[in-house]
């Protein structure tokens, strides 16, 4: 973990708009475009946008739609991005597996912690944006962090995990959904195809574990996950891959609390 890296100043004065030449490697001019989009993120507070791209992080006033910033060039590739609900930080993920942690104001690299090669599917702010959530690309542990410090606080081994190869013609699917109750104290994921757990962060006990009934087709996979404002009830969505459709069947789940 490396905390407090001085990078570029703050935002572009808005006459800088040539993003062509904006964070060049040494001996380029130009580039051409401004990145394959890898995901997008909205910060509640709507001030800002950020999208995830193969040559960095674009950062982006909601209201003008222009660019103000360009983060995480070293290496580009980033894949993953989330803002956290007061606008006050961005987490990104690169394909050599690094999240790292920016303040929003001053662009600062405030800590890099060292995740899945290639492999982040979510990336996700506690409510009091004082904890980093990431879970990996399959039915793999989940893991929490620290926002200011890259500190770990917990991981979530996932029970009885069975290791095995991909069938010839199975697909999998690119989001493994984890979220936090809007109180905190609880955070949900799928942990297998046909099942959400809900952990109590307090305690770090497993709550609920809830089978999904949808068992529809062997190619159906928990899509999103959210709770309720009251924190009391978990939605899930559920893709299938053989149709390319997120089906629309919804259910909600009362979480008792121990």
């Amino acid at each position: 973990m490396e905390n407090r890296k001085p990078i570029t100043p703050t935002f572009r004065p808005i006459h800088d708009a040539d993003v062509t030449t904006w964070e060049l490697p040494d001996g380029a001019i130009a580039r051409l475009g401004r990145g394959v989009i890898r995901d997008i993120a909205i910060s509640s507070e709507k001030r800002i946008f950020a999208v995830a791209t193969h040559i960095g992080t674009w950062i982006y006033e909601l209201d003008t739609k222009q660019p103000v910033a360009l983060l995480d060039t070293e290496r580009g590739m980033v894949n993953k991005v989330a803002l956290s609900d007061d606008g006050q930080w961005i987490t990104t993920h690169n394909w050599d597996g690094i999240i790292k942690v920016y303040e929003t104001d001053t662009q600062q690299c405030v800590a890099k912690i060292q995740g899945w090669y290639k492999n982040t599917s979510q990336l996700t702010f506690s409510p009091d944006n004082q904890y980093i959530a990431a879970a990996g690309n399959g039915y793999g542990d989940v893991y929490m962090w620290h926002t200011q410090t890259g500190k770990h606080v917990v991981s979530f081994r996932l029970e009885g995990r069975v290791e095995g190869k991909r069938k010839k013609d199975e697909r999998h699917p690119t989001r493994y959904p984890i979220c936090f109750s809007p109180d905190g104290q609880l955070l949900a994921y799928a942990s297998d195809k046909f099942t959400l757990t809900v952990r109590n962060l307090k305690s770090q006990q497993r709550i609920a574990s809830l089978p999904t009934t949808l068992h529809l087709s062997s190619q159906c996979y928990v899509y999103g996950l959210v709770f309720s404002p009251c924190s009391q009830f978990l939605a899930a969505s559920i893709q299938d891959l053989n149709t390319e459709k997120t089906l629309r069947c919804k259910y909600g789940i009362s979480i008792k609390r121990p």
